[in-house]
């Protein structure tokens, strides 16, 4: 067994085999630090807070110091238990003006530009209207050409569905980079449009992904079933932390789940709300796991997920 972790200094280590610790019936191991980084005093440090807002403040405010200093906010990293908080997380972050994705699909589909994005369909589909559909794009924090805007819509105006036979004569991927052509988003070397850009581009990854199941369903109803899958489904759909290295990513903070973290290296790590019923999770109602597994075991596995 490996013994040795070449990728966590001495600090890190300690406090991972003082939790690990507390676990029964796993196997000895004991792991020493291998890093070529030297621990220094506060290196690690514990905060504790009796409101969520402030503890995300705090690690708002030590982001921007830790910014300062020269580190990159791509080699920082806000790790989660679970998902319900990352919104907290988003909105106090972009309070301070700190530049941020939020790894994996699943809350992709809520940022402005894939609302935008999903207007699209929403609008061939006849769910909304030209005029909803312009301003959920004006929206997108992007200077969009507005007659740009308004021709992009003229060339969705010509697309009737109904009268598209052919299942290979609707192609969704075709559509959505066409419309972004003519509205000509492009790097233009602030990182906000990096952030833009990669979030556009995993939303292309999801309409592949649908149109390789799909695409022979008829024009009509793939159309509608994708709007469906958009709107019902998508936002689930996909498992912890895919797409997650897909693309080249920005130099912006990360926040993500524990298990997506998995593998993966950074400078600095936060790891909010550990705290009774948050990290170790929650034990939802009626019959659960622990009917079957010992609850001890349950226990030993958040402690295993923390290590």
């Amino acid at each position: 067994m490996l013994d040795k972790d070449y990728r966590s200094t001495a600090g890190i280590v300690d406090v991972a085999k003082r939790v690990i610790i507390n676990n029964n019936n796993r196997l000895y191991k004991s792991i020493v630090s291998g890093c070529a980084t030297k621990y220094d005093i506060g290196d690690l440090a514990y905060e504790e807070y009796s409101d969520i807002d402030d503890e995300i403040e705090f690690i708002a405010k030590r982001i921007v110091k830790l910014h300062e200093i020269g580190i990159p906010y791509s080699e920082i990293a806000i790790l989660l238990r679970k998902r319900k908080v990352s919104s907290k997380v988003a909105d106090m972050l972009e309070s301070y003006d700190i530049p941020f994705v939020v790894e994996g699909v699943n809350d992709l589909f809520y940022t402005k530009e894939c609302q935008a994005a999903k207007g699209i369909y929403d609008y061939l589909n006849g769910d909304i209207s030209a005029t909803e559909l312009f301003k959920s794009w004006l929206d997108v924090e992007y200077n969009l050409d507005k007659k740009e805007l308004a021709d992009a819509l003229q060339y969705l105006a010509t697309i009737d569905v109904k009268e598209i036979k052919m299942y290979s004569d609707l192609n969704l991927q075709g559509i959505y980079h066409e419309f972004l052509k003519r509205i000509s988003i492009v790097e233009d070397g602030s990182l906000q449009t990096e952030i833009l850009l990669y979030n556009l581009g995993k939303f292309s990854q999801v309409i592949a992904d649908y149109e390789v199941i799909n695409y022979t369903l008829k024009p009509k109803t793939k159309l509608n079933n994708f709007c469906s899958f958009l709107h019902y489904t998508a936002a689930q759909y996909y498992p912890e932390g895919y797409l997650t290295n897909s693309y080249a990513k920005p130099d912006a903070v990360s926040i993500m789940t524990i298990h997506q973290s998995k593998g993966l290296e950074f400078a600095a790590v936060f790891i909010p709300q550990l705290n009774k019923n948050f990290f170790p999770a929650q034990r939802v109602g009626g019959k659960g796991i622990w009917h079957v597994i010992d609850k001890t075991w349950i226990t030993n596995s958040e402690r295993s997920m923390r290590y």
